[in-house]
């Protein structure tokens, strides 16, 4: 005769009696489950006035919103907009992956990364497309580019509408290149944010035109974030010709982006008032991208160092020379970090002569 299900004191339940706590114990260990999970997601309160925390178990996380089961069992996708973190328990080697990305440490953050999913430490899918985030990331700051952007793409055709847009590997300095297979590849994908991704490598070469036509298309047909990155990519193209009207016009519009999409366009309107001779405008420009955007590495090495050209062709010598420093500091393996210490040398070479000079 098969054996009944006994409670803690031994006592016997029969198989009427099972079936009538069953439903009670599956609860049970369904809430111990949502409990043990410990995600947390943190909204925007409706009023404005402060912050809602909603806890249970985070089912998905796209472009459609997160998904999060609570303590009665019943799922509720709360809109992006509302969202403004997500807290979850992370597996050990994505832990050490942020801590060595954190510290600048790219190579082993991408060997961290890749253990936890290889080695199936992380199996949810929403939190590997985080990791797949974070390795895009490290990717296009070691300069490989065109690993940073086919993993960007697949992550696109996963879903169209990522969370993580905001890390789109996108060239903005003209030293930056694709390789000629993927560049014609993705120039021609159907989506378009990958045509965008394409054309903003193609600027800086003999087929400036061809990307030129796809950033005027795209921008002008498509009025999503991606319209609003070919729009700035375009800028590009008019550095050296723009009005002060029109550069005027471009930092009214990256007020109006996304925030976490307007590090390079800020890049770019420093380089147009650099040309247009304000160089006091052109260092605030630029000095939006290392400190709201230090997670683009490349470019920011790059901002902070044009930032200090520009403090020091308006004359403010003691500062452009402390931005030099921090450029030599923080990215000392950088091309910037060489540029910099060469121009810190020459100015204080120069403040000698000064000093010399003087009565």
């Amino acid at each position: 005769m098969p054996k009944t299900p006994a409670d803690v004191t031994g006592r016997i339940f029969s198989p009427v009696a099972w079936r009538r706590i069953l439903p009670a114990v599956i609860a049970a260990i369904f809430i111990s489950r949502v409990l043990l999970a410990e995600d947390v997601v943190v909204t925007s309160a409706k009023d404005g006035t402060g912050q809602l925390k909603r806890k249970g178990e985070i089912l998905d996380y796209n472009g459609r919103g997160v998904r999060v089961r609570g303590i009665s069992g019943r799922s509720k996708t709360i809109p992006l907009d509302e969202v403004i973190r997500v807290e979850t328990q992370l597996c050990n080697s994505h832990e050490l992956g942020n801590a060595a990305m954190a510290a600048g440490k790219y190579e082993k953050a991408v060997e961290y990364f890749e253990t936890a999913v290889r080695d199936s430490e992380e199996s949810r899918s929403w939190v590997r497309r985080r990791i797949l985030a974070s390795v895009i990331q490290c990717q296009h700051s070691l300069g490989n580019h065109d690993v940073a952007c086919h993993y960007f793409v697949g992550l696109l055709r996963n879903d169209v509408d990522t969370p993580h847009f905001d890390v789109i590997p996108l060239a903005w300095l003209p030293n930056q290149r694709l390789s000629e297979r993927n560049t014609e590849r993705w120039i021609a994908d159907e989506v378009p944010a990958a045509r965008v991704l394409a054309a903003s490598y193609l600027l800086s070469t003999g087929l400036r035109d061809q990307a030129t036509q796809v950033l005027q298309t795209i921008s002008q047909t498509d009025k999503s974030r991606t319209g609003l990155l070919a729009e700035a990519q375009l800028w590009r193209t008019g550095i050296s010709t723009a009005s002060r009207e029109a550069v005027e016009q471009w930092a009214g519009r990256v007020a109006k982006f996304p925030q976490t999409l307007r590090g390079g366009p800020y890049y770019v309107v420093g380089q147009a008032r650099t040309k247009l001779g304000d160089h006091d405008q052109a260092a605030i420009a630029f000095m939006h991208v290392p400190i709201l955007y230090p997670h683009q590495t490349g470019l920011s090495a790059e901002a902070l160092l044009a930032s200090g050209r520009s403090l020091a062709r308006s004359g403010q010598t003691k500062d452009a020379a402390r931005l030099l420093r921090e450029v030599i500091h923080n990215y000392p393996k950088s091309g910037a970090a060489t540029e910099a210490q060469q121009r810190l040398e020459a100015l204080q070479e120069a403040l000698q002569e000064a000093l010399q000079e003087a009565p």
